[in-house]
């Protein structure tokens, strides 16, 4: 996974998480969880400080948006075209391999812009094998460059594109997948580590709908924690939603795509037959919500099955995996099985993310963000998973 090798490397913080809350300091750098849901100026007085924190971290105003976002200064608003002649070597020093995939992001490496020496993740996307998808590609790319800047979304430096690649050049992150993160915590976490979590995601999210874009693939391994420069004040790191290959633009009244696309465990039931809407999205986050909660995630045996033996009929839209899975999540979940009693309120904000019609869903990430348990935090509470074992992944 894109995702998962992009952190591949040492993060040392990661384990350090593994017996204590968030918000307890580890090394020179607190951790640091942010949460925007209040950007009016703190009663504090101070000018310079844009955010409180509801979610445990306050911005520096001059520095919060572009930097939290990622984003460098003097970001193109297009797609850069690459003129004969010119390489994308002469523009970046390129570095190690992270990842190589058979589908549209081709290659993923390390590399240093050559002007001011700021590291970046570039992805290739090989023109030719994504075919007549190429133009929506373009679209989504620069939908997400003009999106306005985010501290939930990982920002775009720039996008390039030659005769027969197009690339996509976001900041570094070093802080961890969410997938590192749960697998390191073995049988136990915070609950407000999982409400911040939760609200940042949505945050992210309410940014991408916003700007017309669904982004087709919540999952752990797309959820990064970041070492933000720009925080004046945190108790928890930065989560950021990475990885945009999914992504698709929303217009209202889309007709069905021929397949799917998705993590099974994460795949919203109409996603299976073709409907496409930002409910999909707040779908994935109640599964990543019942993995923070429970240690796994909803019908693991059937997603972990499917996963492993889905071909190509089955991604196929109404395809026979399709269809087994969307019966399949018709089932209940155990709602009253441990620890859902002890945490009603964040069992109400799950039960609803994970309605199986995407009526009976909130209607935007912001409605979410508007649930008690998200908005009147009550006092921590440790959750405890039934078994003490990593937690189980799609």
């Amino acid at each position: 996974d894109v995702g998962a090798s992009i952190v591949s490397r040492p993060v040392s913080a990661c384990a350090a998480w593994a017996e204590a809350p968030l918000t307890a300091p580890h090394g020179a750098q607190a951790a640091a969880l942010a949460g925007l849901l209040d950007r009016r100026p703190t009663s504090g007085g101070a000018d310079d400080v844009c955010c409180a924190a509801k979610f445990g971290v306050v911005f520096s105003k001059a520095a919060a948006m572009p930097a939290a976002a990622g984003a460098s200064p003097g970001k193109p608003a297009a797609i850069r075209q690459l003129g004969q002649g010119d390489a994308l070597a002469q523009l970046y020093k390129l570095g190690q391999h992270l990842s190589e995939r058979s589908h549209a992001a081709d290659a993923v490496q390390e590399a240093v812009r050559c002007t001011d020496a700021f590291p970046v993740v570039i992805k290739t996307h090989c023109k030719r094998s994504l075919g007549q998808d190429l133009r929506e590609r373009k679209t989504v790319m620069s939908q997400l460059l003009a999106m306005p800047p985010s501290p939930h979304v990982l920002g775009i430096a720039e996008i390039l594109e030659d005769a027969a690649n197009l690339y996509m050049i976001t900041p570094r992150c070093e802080g961890g997948t969410l997938q590192r993160f749960v697998q390191e915590r073995r049988c136990q976490i915070f609950e407000s580590d999982v409400r911040s979590i939760t609200g940042q995601i949505l945050e992210g999210l309410d940014s991408l709908h916003r700007s017309g874009i669904i982004h087709m693939d919540v999952k752990p391994d797309n959820i990064m924690f970041h070492w933000a420069p720009e925080v004046v004040s945190a108790q928890r790191p930065l989560v950021k939603i990475i990885d945009f290959d999914l992504c698709q633009s929303w217009v209202m009244g889309r007709p069905p795509g021929e397949c799917f696309c998705g993590t099974p465990g994460y795949i919203a039931p109409e996603a299976l037959l073709g409907a496409v809407s930002p409910q999909g999205d707040l779908w994935s986050v109640g599964a990543v919500l019942f993995l923070l909660m429970t240690g796994e995630i909803p019908w693991p045996d059937l997603a972990a099955r499917l996963g492993a033996t889905m071909d190509e009929e089955d991604c196929q839209v109404c395809g026979p995996g399709a269809k087994r899975l969307h019966v399949a999540m018709r089932r209940a979940l155990p709602w009253d099985a441990p620890p859902w009693p002890d945490f009603h309120l964040g069992r109400d904000l799950c039960q609803k993310l994970l309605a199986f019609e995407p009526r009976d869903r909130p209607w935007s990430a912001q409605q979410a963000l508007r649930h008690r348990w998200l908005a009147f935090p009550a006092e921590d509470r440790p959750v405890l998973w039934s078994r003490a074992r990593a937690p189980s992944r799609a």
